[in-house]
């Protein structure tokens, strides 16, 4: 296999980048040897690098070992390769489903294992795991989350027990491809 070298901050890494995800204000990038950088407005910890410094350039957030990574509005999911989803920044409407409304500096753990893919919209996250389920979590003022309520959530609930193949997220909306 061809390992591309990638420019990142002025930096030569030894890896592709293989995704792109680009909040309001700042930018993820996963490379294919498991890294995550970002760059961009960090007012609310969304580059997950422990400060709320914004960088102007990429810098390194996380060694190794991610799969996916989603970017909302001002919060940030990556997917680790053990399945477990990790969420950073902002959290006023429980986006990060870690059960608060606290803003996240560096990433913290939301579901320990079983995710195959995290999407973002502007203040919601869902997560797609390996049997099919969709989880969501965050705003939910008019019902995006798709639960059969309006009121916002601060942890993952399940929205679709089985068969989705894919989800995306909008600024305020999401969807999801079934079998």
């Amino acid at each position: 296999m061809a390992i591309a070298v990638a420019w990142v901050a002025n930096t030569f890494v030894a890896a592709e980048v293989i995704k792109v995800e680009a909040g309001q204000v700042h930018t993820m990038f996963l490379l294919s040897d498991g890294s995550v950088w970002a760059s961009g407005y960090n007012h609310r910890g969304q580059l997950g690098d422990g400060t709320n410094v914004s960088v102007d350039r990429a810098i390194e957030v996380v060694g190794s070992g991610v799969l996916d990574i989603a970017a909302g509005y001002g919060h940030s999911l990556i997917l680790r390769s053990d399945g477990s989803v990790w969420a950073a920044g902002a959290n006023n409407y429980g986006q990060l489903g870690d059960g608060s409304v606290r803003d996240r500096f560096e990433f913290v753990e939301v579901v320990e294992s079983g995710a195959e893919a995290v999407f973002a919209g502007a203040w919601h996250s869902l997560i797609l795991n390996e049997d099919g389920s969709l989880l969501a979590m965050g705003y939910n003022v008019s019902g995006q989350l798709g639960d059969g309520s309006d009121e916002n959530r601060r942890v993952p609930v399940e929205i679709v027990s089985s068969g989705v193949l894919s989800a995306s997220c909008l600024l305020y909306t999401s969807d999801a491809a079934d079998e």
